[in-house]
């Protein structure tokens, strides 16, 4: 089977349903038995079991979705670096031996809360008793009691004697048609059938991402919101051997989560498909197969870059400046029977 057949299966599952990433690998989960901010709210040392990465994965941590930078671990406790200017509050600590806080059955979850806990008070003194309360009034008379059993059964008469047949009457005339009844009402439609369960062959399809194409051939410092573009002016070059990203703002998906745990992917795509009414065909289609461990990240210019192959995809004949697109990634392609 080519590359494009192979492609063209995942894909189209991309076109017609998501699902969030599933759990995959075994082991011991971990647990998260404590965790405490130090003075200053830099860093948060994490108590528990099981801290040991799975297999090649690596041991990972998140603060409401933001990933931390961990800077020492043992099986039982890791210390994390914090996010600057991180103000106090509650917040939801994940961490996960398998490389992923998506995979449940490798992820510990806990409510920590930093910088607005005060120390507990002292216990209040006990107060004294009360007074006995009054006798209460006489009760209502209680229910009737039940019914006695009945009594026996009485013996059976004797049975008659049987009557004779009486002569078989005439057959009755044929009645008239009756009149055609009203239609009934519409029958209720039926409930729709629970989803079944993903098939195998690797992680599920991550959800598509709304993006704006850049046609900078380098990481732009500080750019919009949700642009992505490639180190050559045409994408679909043999010379493409990156594809860089913007994560500043809020209010997008966390598209540094993804582009790290595709990183890790042996075998995994990048599919960027253009749907611009504008210059570009709403059909351009590009495919980065990704390269093991070719990921990375400028936090201070707000940027992150994942290294690739070329394009092995490429419909119709143009990617502008500008273009609305949309972006996924695709789990390493299953091995089909012969």
């Amino acid at each position: 089977m080519n590359l494009l057949t192979k492609l063209f299966l995942p894909f189209f599952g991309l076109i017609v349903a998501s699902s969030p990433l599933l759990a995959s690998g075994s082991g011991s989960a971990p647990t998260i038995i404590s965790a405490r901010a130090n003075a200053g709210m830099t860093a948060i040392n994490v108590a528990g079991t099981n801290f040991a990465p799975q297999g090649n994965r690596a041991v990972v941590a998140s603060l409401n979705g933001i990933q931390l930078t961990i800077t020492a671990s043992t099986p039982t406790s890791l210390t994390a670096n914090l996010p600057a200017s991180l103000q106090p509050g509650s917040y939801q600590l994940f961490v996960s031996n398998s490389g992923n806080v998506g995979d449940a059955s490798h992820t510990a979850e806990l409510d920590v809360t930093i910088g607005t806990t005060g120390p507990q008070g002292p216990t209040g003194a006990t107060g004294a008793n009360g007074a006995p309360g009054a006798t209460g009034a006489t009760g209502a008379a209680g229910p009737t009691g039940a019914t006695g059993a009945a009594g026996p059964t009485g013996a059976t008469g004797a049975t008659g004697a049987n009557g004779l047949n009486g002569a078989t009457g005439a057959t009755g005339a044929q009645g008239d048609p009756g009149a055609t009844g009203a239609q009934g009402p519409t029958g209720a439609t039926g409930a729709t059938g629970a989803t079944g369960p993903a098939g195998g062959g690797g992680a599920a399809i991550i959800p598509v991402i709304p993006m704006v194409w850049s046609s900078s051939i380098t990481p732009l410092s500080n750019p919009a919101d949700g642009q992505i573009g490639c180190n050559q002016f045409d994408p679909s070059d043999l010379g493409v051997t990156q594809i860089w990203a913007s994560f500043k703002g809020t209010d997008h998906a966390d598209y540094s989560s993804l582009f790290n745990v595709f990183s890790f992917e042996a075998g995994g795509y990048l599919v960027i498909r253009n749907v611009s009414t504008g210059s570009g065909s709403p059909q351009n289609i590009l495919v980065f197969p990704l390269s093991r461990f070719g990921y990375g990240i400028n936090f201070a210019n707000h940027y992150q870059t994942v290294a690739c192959t070329a394009a092995s995809i490429y419909f119709k004949n143009s990617f502008s400046d500008g273009d609305e697109v949309i972006v996924s990634f695709l789990p390493p392609t299953p091995s089909l029977p012969e």
